[in-house]
């Protein structure tokens, strides 16, 4: 998955609270802009219109923001919020997918673009000259004959650079076509005593750039996804990366969607500086939703989990926490009086082969039935295993196998009050005399090349079970 923030005052200014809570006065009261939450500056078009060398980063991205609400064809009206919806909001957030496509757009990658090209546009790190660009490079790194031209000018290290696309490989099996403008800043990075180290950051703005996407043995799957707005990143205050999208994406086919996200994220890569979410997300034939920061710290102690909200009409709400482990958690305020009613606990954690009663997976196609919400009074946490089993150094011949202690734990029970469960495995049979220990004796094998060992975790509501972890290669060490 993913991942921050410039001047939010032109982008987000327009999604503060401005009115009352929709058509049904009955209905739980709520603050928020029922029918309209994203709106852009009046003099936008005038902005478009004008050179863009005369225009700042900031102008810039009021234009493009313009634009991409302009171009959006569906509605920003709030939607009546449930999880089904919740789900495939945050699949749009995190993946910029909402039908769950084999594979996903990434426009934030846009961002990057402008600085994946920098060494090649002969722009020098060394923010104190001058540079003029016209040149027509190889896309960066591919063998292939697709090429990608530059203009444009640097002073001080920051310029505006023109780039036009033509078919370049982007990510496996996505070309890249088209022009967008990168706004090249170079941040200081390190200071080396008498030499200064920038790392380049861009905001990248299009009008129309197209990934055509083909996948498949014979090439069968073709999409092009269209991009119209704004995209780019910058460090954060203190520590980690703010990034900021008004993006519009479709995709350009007859089961195609068309999606808006305009949202700030900031990730902050420490404890020091706390993940944040502002703005909103819509997706034609649903409506928006708006999305903030979700403070979990009194719900799930002791973590380092990281939450949003997504709030739909008359303040219903969808609290999505990501923890450690692989572990998320749907919350939902149902009727938007400010407290969760339901729960719903989804896995991604590749260490665990199964578990009783099954965790869902953690998926666009969210059943209601399959995966229920249950009251939060009725959801325990299930344990989890926070890495992948592993062996402790090698293997001598003759001696013993040794696992690691495997890591886990569980959110809501003591490590205390959790079973362990260590088992051996000959070929697939079960070694009982090895039951529960991290040392498996020589005696108990004669060959460890149909050894495996996995481990079980209970907190007395789910058992979970570790993918096993073979021998293969302590016979090469």
């Amino acid at each position: 998955m993913f991942g921050n923030k410039l001047s939010v005052v032109v982008m987000f200014g327009a999604l503060t609270a401005c009115g009352g809570s929709g058509e049904d006065s009955d209905g739980p009261q709520y603050s928020g802009d029922a029918t309209r939450v994203f709106s852009a500056s009046s003099d936008w078009q005038s902005l478009l219109a004008r050179d863009p060398d005369a225009l700042s980063e900031t102008e810039l991205k009021e234009a493009y923001l313009g634009l991409a609400l302009s171009e959006y064809s569906g509605s920003t009206e709030l939607v009546n919020l449930t999880p089904e919806l919740a789900i495939k909001f945050i699949y749009l957030m995190r993946s910029y997918s909402p039908y769950g496509d084999i594979v996903n757009v990434f426009p934030e990658d846009l961002g990057e673009i402008g600085v994946q090209y920098y060494d090649h546009s002969g722009v020098s790190a060394d923010s104190t000259k001058n540079n003029s660009i016209d040149t027509t490079v190889a896309c960066s790194g591919l063998n292939d004959q697709n090429n990608v031209a530059y203009s444009g000018s640097f002073s001080d290290g920051v310029g505006l650079l023109k780039q036009n696309f033509h078919g370049c490989a982007v990510l496996i099996s996505k070309y890249l076509t088209g022009e967008s403008l990168a706004f090249v800043t170079p941040y200081l990075e390190h200071d080396y005593g008498d030499r200064q180290r920038y790392q380049p950051f861009a905001t990248s703005f299009t009008e129309n750039l197209v990934i055509d996407q083909n996948y498949g043995p014979d090439n069968e799957h073709n999409y092009s996804y269209q991009l119209i707005g704004f995209t780019g990143s910058y460090p954060a205050a203190v520590k980690g990366n703010v990034y900021e999208t008004a993006m519009v994406v479709r995709r350009s086919d007859e089961q195609g969607y068309e999606a808006l996200k305009v949202l700030k994220e900031t990730y902050g890569g420490g404890p020091e500086v706390k993940d944040s979410f502002s703005g909103g997300l819509a997706i034609k034939g649903y409506g928006s939703v708006l999305v903030s920061t979700a403070d979990v710290s009194d719900v799930f102690k002791g973590t380092s989990a990281s939450g949003l909200v997504l709030t739909g009409r008359y303040g219903v709400k969808a609290r999505f926490t990501s923890m450690a482990g692989g572990l998320h958690v749907l919350d939902m305020d149902n009727d938007g009086d400010g407290i969760y009613d339901d729960r719903v606990v989804f896995s991604m954690n590749l260490y665990t082969a199964s578990a009783t009663p099954e965790i869902p997976f953690l998926r666009f196609e969210f059943d209601r039935q399959a995966t229920p919400l249950r009251s939060l009074r009725q959801v325990k946490l299930p344990p989890t295993l926070l890495y992948e089993l592993e062996w402790e150094g090698g293997y001598e011949l003759g001696g013993v196998l040794v696992l690691s202690p495997p890591v886990y734990r569980d959110l809501d029970t003591p490590k205390d009050d959790l079973e362990l469960e260590i088992i051996w495995r000959n070929n697939g049979e079960i070694i009982a005399e090895g039951a529960d220990l991290l040392e498996l004796p020589s005696n108990l094998f004669t060959d460890i090349s149909g050894i495996t060992v996995e481990v079980a975790i209970s907190d007395g509501t789910t058992r979970i079970v570790s993918l096993p972890l073979d021998t293969f290669w302590l016979q090469f060490h």
